[in-house]
């Protein structure tokens, strides 16, 4: 099963999510990339991806696999 982390603004800063649940805010994108990266490790199932979706600082979207 795929876990997709999502980055993106949230209450006035940058946040990452999973399903419709944030996580604490970050003051800046990269701030919040490097949170939802730390997470995606946590939550890595040996054998298993992780995919961590985000929008680059001019709008385009992107992926990185961990």
């Amino acid at each position: 099963m795929a876990v997709t982390y999502h980055v993106g603004p949230h209450d006035g800063a940058f946040g990452y999510r999973l399903g419709d649940v944030w996580s604490d805010t970050y003051p800046d994108h990269d701030a919040s990339l490097a949170a939802a990266k730390s997470a995606a490790k946590r939550q890595h199932s040996e054998g298993s991806d992780a995919e961590i979706a985000f929008q680059l600082a001019h709008g385009a979207d992107a992926r990185s696999s961990k």
